[in-house]
């Protein structure tokens, strides 16, 4: 579903990952595509809704945006949180005043997936064996690094 005054997007199933987020219509470069939405929370929060459990596909929706601050795309949150990693993307994250968008960075065809490179990082005391094997990357892109981590 659009929201007001973005492209038209929808969720649907994904060939990376569970339900993904597909352009309904045509968008060009520079477009804002969606903003992140959901409930902001401190990371400490964040941290405790979601501890680390390597191993488990616990799907959670947290956006860090700054070092204190984080958006829990699953406590009402916009259709951006559906947003798959790839390691050849179609948009990136900008974040303005707080406020969190997907921008195009090249066209993005009706009916395409929309995915930013999560660009995860290792925090706490996890291994980078350990932290790789849990952050495995299935996007299929040529060049595809193998993991959502940081390159």
């Amino acid at each position: 579903m659009a929201e007001k005054g973005f492209p038209k997007t929808t969720v649907k199933k994904s060939r990376v990952h569970g339900k993904g987020l597909f352009a309904a219509q045509a968008i060009a470069p520079g477009t804002p595509v969606i903003e992140y939405g959901g409930e902001r929370i401190t990371r400490a929060e964040a941290r405790r809704r979601y501890p680390e459990q390597l191993g488990v596909d616990q799907p959670n929706h947290v956006l860090a945006i700054d070092a204190r601050t984080a958006i829990d795309g699953g406590v009402d949150g916009t259709d951006a949180r559906f947003a798959n990693h790839s390691c050849a993307p179609n948009s990136e994250l900008l974040v303005y005043k707080k406020r969190v968008f997907l921008v195009a960075v090249k066209p993005i065809a009706k009916g395409e997936e929309i995915t930013y490179d999560y660009a995860l990082e290792i925090t706490g005391n996890l291994d980078p064996i350990s932290a790789m094997i849990a952050t495995a990357c299935s996007c299929g892109a040529k060049g595809c690094r193998g993991t959502m981590l940081r390159a």
